[in-house]
């Protein structure tokens, strides 16, 4: 008996561990590989966006919401990106409604693809707050994180830096100036 007393602690805390293994997401760093996603697209580009279909491309990755005024703002920013030919703009609008959203981008005009998003995959991306911009290279490889507004400037240098081939791209979070880790 006291054998069996003395095994159920070591049993709970090994149930505790198997059961709550992986359920910290692992952080994202410049050079990874970003999360794979495949999202509702809503308004004129009605479908699935996916991150298959960027593949190839320097794609810029903006979490937004239709209530963030600096989100609204930077629309203009994204969409003269777009529009230049650089890089594909996808915006993750982080909303619960599909059909208000379609409205939302037809009314205000927005040129690129806009997706439904979800909190899990904006948790994958590392996002905590919006605006959050991820620039992607061509092989989905990150080279640039910015949490808050992404100035223009700036946005058009990194896309000029990967179009080039340079690599050493930053964040303007913790982790800037960090070497890039090979894709996994």
């Amino acid at each position: 008996m006291k054998r069996m007393l003395k095994m159920i602690p070591g049993c709970l805390a090994a149930i505790l561990l198997v059961g709550c293994g992986g359920s910290e997401p692992v952080p994202l760093e410049i050079g990874d590989p970003a999360p794979a996603f495949s999202l509702p697209a809503v308004g004129p580009t009605a479908g699935q966006v996916t991150s298959e279909q960027l593949r190839g491309k320097i794609t810029v990755v903006n979490f937004w919401s239709t209530t963030c005024a600096v989100c609204l703002k930077e629309t203009e920013d994204l969409a003269r990106v777009h529009d230049s030919g650089k890089a594909v703009v996808v915006g993750i609008a982080l909303e619960n409604d599909a059909d208000y959203l379609g409205r939302f981008v037809k009314d205000r005009g927005i040129r690129y693809p806009v997706a439904l998003g979800d909190e899990e995959t904006f948790t994958r991306y590392d996002g905590y707050a919006v605006p959050y911009t991820v620039v992607l290279d061509r092989s989905g490889v990150i080279r640039k994180r910015a949490y808050g507004r992404i100035e223009a400037d700036d946005l058009a240098r990194t896309i000029d830096e990967i179009d080039r081939g340079s690599v050493a791209l930053g964040s303007n979070q913790a982790g800037a100036g960090e070497t890039p880790r090979s894709v996994r």
